[in-house]
Order: structure tokens, then C-alpha cells, then sequence
């Protein structure tokens, strides 16, 4: 708790943000425009070099120089460290154009307020010539440049040297049989005003995060600083030798109040008492105090929580706030709370449970047995901290195969991955196990109750899919939901209300990385089917069976088929035209030559229910047709244009260039489809056997 967050422009007369020349600390310039409460406002320059120094609590500005932004690495002297891993409280640097001097633009800088991952940080910023003086932003890495634009280059972090990495300690409770006195008091005393076990004890860990349950623990940072001890600074706050208490901005007590109005309220509330600052049931009292008047939703939630992990970060989110609330501090306080759980309440439970309200034992991650190929990717943040209630399909923006897909992931520097990828040709990849969490969707939210699926699509808009792809993907979410307890998938299409919906016991729900990012992804194409794919997979959970959509598989090319036929035109290129505005709608179309005439059509259905169950869809959709049984051997191709190799080359990856067919097939399907389009199958062979061998 030592370290605060700033969400809002610094307040007026804080001196750390206004010049020398009018009574403050700062000797940057004044601000364009020039705010009335803190002057060096509007300017990057002026607000990074006052809280950076605002962190340290100097009372005058220490550290850096108010030069231009992408000279502050240059300026910072030889007291502070820089790097490129991001830390609380450092100033981030960045060059605009291809020099220093000036001349090209002056950079910007920025200040660290909470690092959610090493590629995820929220900061605190201002900007010359801006009519916001202050804002609060979310950058990602990215390519490197953390979200600045092109025409800037990120220079590194400086560090700031009043900020600890901030990370609770490694050693969790190791309670005694009988437990500390402290410990037994503080967790009856909570338990009487909370009533829920779950509650007290995800409180509990966050308090031990914060003091190891002290109540006269003084923030370690200070006591070099100020020169006391736990003891000695109680002592002279009791004794009134020391007076600056409720400014010197030092974390003190069981929850590090540090907050000067909430150390000075502390401070007021134990002196009414006649208690000791240090006093353990005083600063029980107050901190409930502070729950039942000050922060009303999170007393409310320790109530009624179901877990010890909701209750856990309910605390770190709402009530402690530290800058670094990130995936490993939320599992770390929980396993924390866990301990004292297990301990008082005689219970075994799962600090990271799925959200069904029930008590479970840990969750049993499993990953899929579709899995052909396996390339684990280092970029993931470990364990999730939430359990699995999402699935969140992407396009990969290019028809590859499971292979590449591993290799994109595989270095460090791509800072992205994701659970599976589905190739070409319908094989699965593994490039991240279910128990971690990817880097996929561009929230970390999402990311760590999703599994997360790339898969492989058109180059182009709309990102097609190949049907060997689509039903793969309906497979895998039926197989991920099985795995995970859940009998439905649900797609509501709306992004507040996904977000905003609990699942209950049995629900996944599907996302998209559109909601998160300016992105198109999973593109129109699968965006249209997010729909069909939960129907389809809710189906299967159910037993029952679904009409794919797409061309059924006969036993041979010779049997009786029913097709949609939606026009049929003397001019191949008004076809052409018909079939391509098919296409962008999501239907997989093909042209055949029948009696002179150009027809469109889709689907090849072994059964008359599927077509009757497309010329429906197309029918929706504004298209009218009819079904025709007319057989492919009425039919005329187009004159081979490709090679036998290159033939081969598709059959091999599960592609497949004739647009009547997602795939060559195999033995006498394939036979039959090569005489069609005209290619020699015995050729084509000698060209896949050559493959093979390789």
C-alpha cells in the first residue's frame, strides 16, 4: 500500500506541479495551457519531473531534469538506473523523430502507475498543448514502442528509487497448531462483524500482503528514511515527538493506511480511544469503521462472497489498491487468504475455484486430446487466476498450418500466443496449456478465463474459413466445454452485456477480440457464425446432432446430391459477380455449366433436410433458389490451371483451389474430383507420393 496510484489531476497547491517563480518545487516552465491549480500544466515535461519526485515525498524536487521529454535519459544523472522492463513509479522516455536535439519534435514521458504484466502498464500523463491537463492511460508493448505511434521511438524506463518492486512475500502463513494470538483474534474479531468465512479470510491474506499482520508495522522504505523502527516510530507518533504522522506519506498498520486523510483519521480515532497508534482491536475497530462507512461495496461483497478469491481481490481492488493488481499478486493474496481459510474455518477449497458458488477442490486443467501437434510458447503469464467460463475464436489473417503458427508464437519478442491454433488443413496446435493464461485478445481479463483459438483464414476480408477449419473449431469447443464442466456455449452479440454477464454453473461464453482492441478480428466472416457455432456446440453437449452447413461427405461423387441453386446467367463474369456477393454474405458458392448456362450454387447435400435447411438461411438472408438434384457429372469445369506438383501441394496440406469443394478428399472421392477438374489422379499421385517421402 506504500504506493499510490494517481487517477486524478494533482490538487491545487500541491507544489510538486507548481513553479518556483509562484511558491512550489518545480523548476520546469510553465504549462501551454497553463492550468490555474498546478501551472506547470498542460506539459508532459513538467508533470513527469513533479510526480516522479511527488512519489519520493522529498519536499522539493530531487531527481531529474525539466529538460525536453527524450532528453530525460540523458539528464537523469548517475543516481538512477534505467531499463526496459517496466516498474511502479519509473518514468517512461520516448525520442520523437531521428534526433535529440530538438528539431524534430521533443519526445514524451509518462509515469508507471500500476504494472499489470511486463507488456502492460496504466500511467499517469499530461501533454503541452493539451486542454485535458492530466489523463490516465492503459499502454501495451506491442511492437516495442508501448503505444507512443510511429513517429516516436521508446528510449527505456527510468527508475524510480523511492519504489520497491512492490512484491508481497514469498513465504506464505505458516500457522502453528494452535495459531498466534494475534492471528486468532483478528480472524474473530472480522468473522463477528463480516459472517462469512470466505470473506474474513480473503481479507486476512490481503493484511498479511500488506503488514504480516503487525499492527504496528512501519512501511520498510521509511525506516531508512525517517530514521525509526516499528517501535520507535509508534512510540514517538504516541508520545507526540513525532508530528508529521498524517503527511509523511509511510505505510503504517495492519493495512498500511498511508493516505494522509486516512492516517490522519487513524491517527484522530486512536487518540479519541486513548489507544496506542500501534493498538491491534483500535485499528480492527477503525478498519471497520472505514469498511462499514467509507467503502460500502466491498464490505458488502466480503459478505456475501463465495470464494476466497473473490473476496481476496474485492479487497486489493477496491480497498488496498495497490499500483501492481496484477494476475500474480491476485493468486499470491489468495493463496494467502487460503491458508487462513483452511486454518479457522476447517475447510479445503480451491482459492482459484470455478465461479459456481459452491465449494471445489482445485481445478483439474486438462487440454485437449484433438491435439496433433504441440510447440509451447514462453510468452504466457502462468496460471490463471480465474476459472475458464470463456472461449474467444480469432483469425490468423493467412492459411497456415500448425507448424507456423508455433513458430509465430515461439519468440519472446512476439509478446502474443494463444491456447490452440487450428491450421489449413483441420490439425490442432498447442502453443499454450489450459491452466495458463495466453497473450491473445489484447485484455488480460479475458485472457484469463478464455481459451483462446487462432485460427486459419483468408488473407483478406471477410477472413474466411475453409469448412475443415469451422468444423474443426465447432470439435474443439465441444471438446474444451466437456473438459470444462459446461453443457452450453452462449453468444449474446453485444459487448455490454457479455461483459457484464455472470455465467452460471454450466455456461461458457464466447468473446471476440474486436471488443478489445480496434481490431477486426475474428473477422465478418466468423463474426456472422459466432451464432451457429454456439447452436452447433450446444447441441452436441446435448447429444443431439447439427447440419453443419457445409457440403456433406458421400460415399462417392456418383451419388444423388441436392443443391441450392440461387441464379444462373448466360455471362460467366455476371456469375462470377453473383457468386463473390454470395461469398461476403458467408455462403460457400461454386459455379457449374448446365444447358449453356453459368448456375450458382451451394451446397452438395447427401441429405434433402441439410439443403432445404440452407435455401432457408439463403432465403434469410434476402437470396432466393431453388433445390436441384442435378449431378456433378452434368457439370463442366474450368480447365485445369494448375500443375500436378502444385496440386499435390494442396492435397497435402488439406487445401483445395476448385471452389466446388473445400478439399480434395481421399481414394475414390479424390479420384473423382481430379477427373472433374481436369487432372490426371495417377500424376497427381506420383507428385503427393514424392511429398511424403520428403
Amino acid at each position: 500500500m506504500a504506493f499510490k496510484m494517481r487517477t486524478s489531476k494533482p490538487e491545487a497547491g500541491n507544489k510538486y506541479y507548481i513553479t518556483k517563480a509562484n511558491g512550489g518545487y518545480s523548476d520546469a516552465i510553465k504549462g501551454s495551457p497553463t492550468d490555474k491549480d498546478c501551472d506547470v500544466l498542460s506539459n508532459c515535461v513538467g508533470y513527469a519531473y513533479g510526480r516522479f519526485n511527488e512519489i519520493g515525498g522529498y519536499g522539493y524536487c530531487k531527481y531529474l531534469r525539466p529538460v525536453n521529454a527524450e532528453n530525460f535519459i540523458q539528464y537523469k544523472g548517475t543516481a538512477l538506473k534505467t531499463g526496459q522492463t517496466p516498474k511502479l513509479g519509473a518514468c517512461m522516455v520516448w525520442q520523437k523523430g531521428a534526433t535529440l536535439n530538438g528539431s524534430d519534435g521533443a519526445g514524451h514521458v509518462a509515469i508507471v502507475e500500476k504494472v499489470v504484466s511486463d507488456t502492460e502498464v496504466y500511467t499517469s500523463e499530461s501533454g503541452w498543448g493539451s486542454s485535458t491537463p492530466f489523463w490516465n492511460k492503459t499502454r501495451t508493448k506491442g511492437n516495442g514502442n508501448w503505444g507512443q505511434g510511429t513517429a516516436y521511438k521508446f528510449l527505456g524506463f527510468i527508475y524510480n528509487p523511492a519504489v520497491s518492486d512492490e512484491k508481497p512475500a514469498d513465504t506464505t502463513p505458516t500457522p502453528s497448531t494452535s495459531g498466534s494470538t494475534d492471528e486468532k483474534t483478528i480472524w474473530n474479531y472480522l468473522l463477528g462483524k463480516i459472517g462469512n468465512e470466505y470473506g474474513v479470510a480473503g481479507l486476512m491474506g490481503n493484511l498479511y500482503a500488506e503488514s504480516c499482520l503487525r499492527p504496528n508495522n512501519l512501511q520498510n522504505a521509511y525506516e531508512t528514511r525517517l530514521g525509526y523502527t516499528d517501535a520507535s516510530y509508534t512510540a514517538a507518533v504516541d508520545n507526540g515527538s513525532y508530528t508529521k504522522f498524517g503527511t509523511d506519506s509511510a505505510g503504517y498498520g495492519l493495512a498500511q493506511w498511508t493516505y494522509h486523510t486516512r492516517k490522519k483519521a487513524l491517527l484522530a480515532f486512536a487518540q479519541r480511544k486513548g489507544k496506542s497508534i500501534g493498538d491491534l482491536n483500535m485499528q480492527l475497530e477503525f478498519l471497520c469503521k472505514e469498511l462499514s462507512e467509507s467503502y460500502k461495496g466491498v464490505l458488502a461483497d466480503l459478505k456475501s462472497a463465495k470464494t476466497v478469491l473473490a473476496a481476496s481481490n474485492s479487497v486489493l481492488t477496491k480497498y488496498e489498491r495497490p499500483a501492481n493488481q496484477g494476475a500474480a499478486v491476485q493468486s499470491k493474496r489468495a493463496e494467502f487468504g487460503q491458508k487462513y481459510y483452511e486454518k479457522y474455518a476447517g475447510k479445503t477449497v480451491s482459492s482459484t475455484p470455478q465461479e459456481t458458488g459452491k465449494e471445489t477442490t482445485n481445478m483439474g486443467y486438462t487440454n485437449s486430446s484433438l491435439v496433433s501437434y504441440t510447440k509451447l510458447s514462453p510468452n504466457h503469464s502462468g496460471q490463471r487466476t480465474h476459472s475458464i467460463d470463456r472461449i474467444t475464436p480469432h483469425c490468423v489473417v493467412g492459411q497456415c498450418s500448425v507448424e507456423t503458427l508455433g513458430n509465430i508464437f515461439a519468440p519472446t519478442s512476439k509478446q502474443a500466443s494463444c491456447n490452440y491454433g487450428i491450421g489449413v488443413d483441420g490439425r490442432v496446435g498447442m502453443y499454450v496449456e489450459e491452466k495458463n493464461r495466453s497473450w491473445c485478445s489484447s485484455s488480460a481479463a479475458n485472457d484469463q478465463r478464455a481459451i483462446t483459438i487462432e485460427c486459419a483464414s483468408d488473407a483478406t476480408a471477410p477472413y474466411a474459413f475453409k469448412d475443415v477449419v469451422y468444423n474443426k473449431l465447432i470439435e474443439l469447443c465441444v471438446d474444451i466445454c466437456k473438459r470444462n464442466g459446461k453443457n452450453k456455449l452462449l453468444w449474446f452479440g453485444d459487448k455490454t452485456k457479455t461483459l457484464n454477464y455472470t455465467p452460471k454453473s454450466g455456461e461458457m461464453v464466447l468473446t471476440v477480440h474486436r471488443w478489445f482492441a480496434n481490431k477486426s478480428c475474428p473477422g465478418d466472416w466468423m463474426y456472422a457464425r459466432m451464432g451457429d457455432l454456439a447452436t452447433k456446440v450446444t447441441q452436441k453437449l446435448s447429444g443431439g446432432t447439427t447440419d453443419t452447413g457445409k457440403t456433406d461427405t458421400p460415399t462417392s461423387d456418383t451419388t444423388t446430391l441436392y443443391r441450392v441453386q440461387t441464379g444462373a446467367f448466360a455471362k460467366k463474369a455476371n456469375a462470377d459477380a453473383f457468386a463473390a456477393k454470395l461469398k461476403a454474405a458467408g455462403f460457400a458458392t461454386y459455379i457449374v455449366q448446365i444447358g449453356g448456362l453459368y448456375k450458382v450454387q451451394v451446397g452438395a447435400f447427401a441429405k434433402k433436410a441439410n439443403a432445404e435447411n440452407m435455401m432457408a438461411k439463403l432465403k434469410a438472408a434476402g437470396y432466393s433458389g431453388f433445390i436441384t438434384t442435378q449431378t456433378s457429372t452434368t457439370t463442366k469445369s474450368e480447365p485445369a490451371k494448375k500443375t500436378a506438383a502444385e496440386i499435390a501441394k494442396e492435397i497435402f496440406y488439406g487445401t483445395c483451389s476448385d471452389s466446388r469443394w473445400s478439399t480434395w478428399g481421399n481414394g475414390a472421392t479424390r479420384t473423382s474430383r481430379l477427373k472433374q477438374a481436369g487432372y490426371n489422379p495417377s500424376e497427381v499421385q506420383a507428385e503427393v507420393n514424392k511429398l511424403f517421402s520428403k
